[in-house]
């Protein structure tokens, strides 16, 4: 369901250039973006909207995960 990430120094300077308005956002997304995941996991309804990664709550990834939906 998840991965843990190595943060490297490029991830790092694409958060700082992200339009994202504070830098754990633009980091998570710099990190979704460069691995290309299925989705970002958030209540955080400001955040990711210039990404093309969708957001999601864990609301939606668990109803989707219970009902053995296939990921996106």
């Amino acid at each position: 369901m998840f991965d843990l990430v190595d943060l490297t120094g490029l991830l790092v300077y694409s958060a700082l250039d992200s339009n994202e308005a504070d830098y754990e956002d633009g980091l998570i997304r710099a990190a979704a973006e460069a691995l290309q995941v299925d989705a970002v996991v958030s209540y955080d309804k400001k955040a990711f909207k210039g990404s093309y990664i969708p957001r999601k709550t864990a609301a939606e990834v668990l109803a989707r995960q219970s009902l053995g939906a296939p990921d996106e």
